[in-house]
């Protein structure tokens, strides 16, 4: 019986997130969701397909629910377009004006296509393959604005594109509720980046002071790695590079590249290992050189 139970309740989990992907969102008194259990996906191999296609009764049929029940859609490493459709429910009365925030900066392309007021639709285009001035709105994520028209199902379609990973963590925002949030996160970023700015100084005084190489190792360590981080969070483009799109596009896998590769000569030079290790410093070097 206990056997039987077990069996039972196991299909149920599993069957779940299924069931529960793809259904609309319904919003009601909140000023954020996340639309990770509501999203839709189509794989479009070549690339070709466009809206009018997708709105085909027989590309309808083909969106299935995301598998698992993560906070983002997650699709690795693709060279297909992927078709995203989030259905929302507005109550009636409800303020139509929201934002879709897409919280993956590296992300090279994505189209919105989401209903005007006057019937249609609009197309909005972002990605960090887009001057960071031609955003809708300046923030480091992808932030678009939709109207969503209350007392009926609206359906949000996005096309995604990238070279590299592709990740589709979305949320709805009151915009209201998205500056408030930013108010903490930028905080939060912003001490960390000080951090490391501050991390990085000391080490090059201490350079200065004691010539030691060791010390220029590691600077170059943490500037790889601040490097990196402000790829990933957007903060890069954002203020530092916003006019460099080639930059904007190879910053993070430089910035990992030569954070592992001084991260390991640093780590030669800390354990001495060419003296008392030297089988584990020939492999340590092998990997910097792989890593650069």
């Amino acid at each position: 019986m206990t056997a039987r139970f077990l069996r039972i309740l196991l299909l149920w989990l599993l069957a779940t997130p299924a069931w529960a992907q793809g259904n609309p969102l319904v919003t009601g008194t909140q000023d954020r969701y996340n639309l990770a259990p509501y999203v839709t996906a189509l794989e479009d191999p070549e690339g070709r397909l466009a809206l009018n296609d997708i709105l085909l009764p027989a590309q309808q049929e083909r969106f299935r629910p995301m598998r698992g029940s993560g906070p983002s859609a997650n699709f690795g490493l693709t060279r297909s377009a992927i078709w995203l459709r989030v259905e929302i429910w507005a109550p009636p009365g409800s303020d139509p004006d929201w934002l879709l925030e897409l919280a993956y900066p590296p992300l090279d392309h994505l189209e919105l296509f989401s209903p005007t007021r006057h019937g249609g639709w609009q197309r909005q285009v972002g990605g960090d393959l887009e001057p960071f001035a031609s955003r809708a709105i300046p923030h480091r994520n992808h932030v678009l604005p939709v109207w969503i028209p209350s007392g009926q199902t609206t359906a949000v379609y996005l096309r995604l594109s990238s070279q590299g990973t592709m990740a589709a963590p979305l949320r709805l925002w009151r915009p209201g509720a998205l500056w408030q949030s930013d108010q903490a996160s930028y905080a939060l970023l912003s001490l960390y980046f000080g951090l490391l700015v501050g991390l990085l100084l000391y080490n090059l005084l201490l350079f200065v002071a004691v010539r030691d190489p060791a010390f220029v190792i590691y600077v170059l360590f943490v500037a790889g790695m601040a490097t990196a981080q402000a790829a990933l969070t957007g903060l890069g483009y954002q203020f530092l590079w916003p006019g460099q799109l080639w930059w904007n596009s190879v910053s993070p896998p430089a910035g990992l590249c030569l954070a592992a590769m001084f991260g390991l000569f640093f780590a030669r030079r800390f354990l001495e290992s060419r003296v008392g290790m030297p089988v584990i410093d020939r492999v340590l070097l092998a990997l910097a050189v792989l890593w650069g």
